[in-house]
């Protein structure tokens, strides 16, 4: 998971809020919402009509473009699979494990902060096995857990005043909560914070879980990606060594000359391959695999870099 930035008002065309289909759809829930009596949430909200979030192909090619094509939340490229436009909070119900009235939040069905691209498997209702720890089922559905539910938004506007258990990727930085590593032949996704009292193990453990970020399919594939990078990590730490002893041994030129050529060309096949985009899959994990690596070996992933990007804060390096 990688932090993206949305630009103020970037919304796209047909989630204008001030355009009229937009007003349209929420008065007429505003409507049904204001007008309950008594009724059951979950009578009231089958009654709610959310269209205009799905009605144009330009709200998923915004969501395609902000996130490099990629599932905002596990980061498996979505060229060949479906994108599902995401309701980071769950627009008509949300699930009664964490708001027992299942109220949902209706007035941000069409509001483009609200919105994110998701595969199947993170957004559809639970029911992925996860291959770690106790079982249990992953899937974003319509979760949507608090740190403090006393404060859930009940009406537009409150919703600031909640502290998700969630970590949304264009507001939260997930490499302040998140590492990985590698355990029994799986990449895993794992905590950064160490004490289980704290927001942040909480704001990380409820990511892992729900969104599935260690079910077994996703970690093999994870794994598979990263193995070739483990192998040309270990060639270019090798190639450094021997340009570090050709320049202490003051070899001649033409010697140093090969030494750093074949050290350069490694390192530019690593950036090309899985840093230099934000399009690469699993790009956090590469950063992750890479700076572990490399720290171990005593070189500085920060210092490589050179002022290339990163797509990830600095100081999520060692």
């Amino acid at each position: 998971m990688i932090r993206r930035d949305r630009t103020p008002n970037s919304w796209p065309t047909s989630l204008n809020p001030t355009g009229q289909d937009y007003i349209d759809e929420f008065n007429a829930n505003q409507e049904k919402v204001v007008g309950n009596v008594a009724k059951p949430w979950k009578n009231l909200s089958k009654s709610l009509v959310f269209k205009l979030y799905a009605k144009d192909h330009d709200v998923k090619k915004a969501l395609s473009d902000l996130f490099g094509n990629k599932c905002a939340y596990c980061e498996c490229s979505l060229d060949n699979q479906d994108l599902h436009t995401e309701h980071f909070r769950p627009k008509a119900s949300v699930d009664a494990i964490d708001n027992p009235t299942g109220e949902g939040y209706w007035w941000l069905a069409a509001a483009w902060e609200n919105l994110l691209p998701a595969c199947n498997h993170c957004n559809r209702s639970p029911g992925t096995d996860h291959v770690t720890l106790a079982p249990s089922m992953s899937g974003k559905g319509n979760r949507f857990p608090l740190l403090d539910e006393s404060q859930r938004a009940k009406s537009p506007g409150l919703e600031g005043n909640e502290r998700p258990s969630l970590i949304d990727p264009t507001l939260d930085e997930p490499a302040s909560y998140i590492s990985f590593t590698d355990f029994g032949g799986l990449n895993l996704v794992d905590k950064v914070a160490n004490d289980p009292a704290s927001d942040e193990w909480r704001r990380a453990d409820a990511t892992i879980s729900i969104y599935g970020l260690n079910r077994e399919g996703l970690a093999r594939r994870r794994n598979e990606y990263l193995k070739p990078l483990r192998v040309l990590l270990r060639i270019y730490i090798r190639a450094v060594g021997v340009y570090n002893a050709v320049v202490t041994e003051n070899r001649l030129p033409f010697e140093q000359a090969a030494a750093r050529d074949e050290m350069t060309a490694l390192w530019d096949e690593i950036f090309d391959t899985y840093l230099s985009s934000e399009r690469k899959e699993y790009l956090h994990a590469a950063v992750s695999c890479i700076d572990a690596q490399f720290h171990a070996a005593g070189l500085s992933l920060s210092r490589l870099l050179n002022g290339q990007p990163l797509y990830l804060p600095a100081h999520c390096l060692r």
